[in-house]
């Protein structure tokens, strides 16, 4: 998107960003804003387009695991229902099996994040 931007920091082109166009006259123009492609980062910086980093693999790794680790915890509920003897490993063998796989694929992010 094009939007009123200063370079900050040549080597990685992160920017400030004029959000409200409106507000643009002639003396940020002389402060060096310019109207130019910008994208947002996922750190929530804006660079000039094609500049914006990608999220490093080892932080969508981490985030696979908390969201894992939450189905994990909101299925809880059946190995204490199957415990209890309220249920049987039959009625629950989608969500048993689904939480193996669960752990199985925590296990393997766990390994490439250390």
């Amino acid at each position: 998107m094009k939007k009123y931007a200063k370079i900050l920091d040549e080597k990685t082109q992160r920017c400030a960003v004029l959000i409200d166009d409106d507000a643009i006259d002639e003396s940020l123009i002389n402060e060096g804003f310019a109207w130019q492609e910008v994208e947002q980062g996922y750190d929530y910086n804006w660079y000039i387009q094609g500049f914006a980093p990608s999220k490093p693999q080892s932080l969508i790794n981490k985030e696979r695991v908390y969201e894992l680790l939450r189905q994990l915890k909101e299925t809880d509920y059946v190995a204490v229902k199957i415990a209890e003897g309220a249920a049987t490993k039959e009625e629950y063998a989608e969500i048993i099996s689904n939480r193996q796989k669960w752990r199985d694929e925590i296990n393997l992010l766990q390994a490439s994040i250390h």
